[in-house]
């Protein structure tokens, strides 16, 4: 990456830290107007991660 490039970015990060503080306003907002139909739950799911060289010994829904 370019020096330029870098400082660019490196201005865009401190900018965005000082906007999420409420420092600084943005110069741009967007509103996203969403239906209540299209809002899903949060779905609760869990992992088990198992470290095995023979995929027949995985099993999928047991423990």
């Amino acid at each position: 990456m370019s020096k330029k490039h870098f400082e660019r970015l490196s201005e865009s990060v401190i900018e965005a830290g000082k906007i999420m503080r409420g420092e600084m306003k943005p110069s741009r907002e967007f509103t996203l107007e969403v239906e209540a139909s299209e809002i899903t739950p949060p779905v609760e799911t869990r992992a088990i991660c198992v470290e095995t060289d023979d995929e027949e010994l995985l099993i999928p829904g047991k423990l």
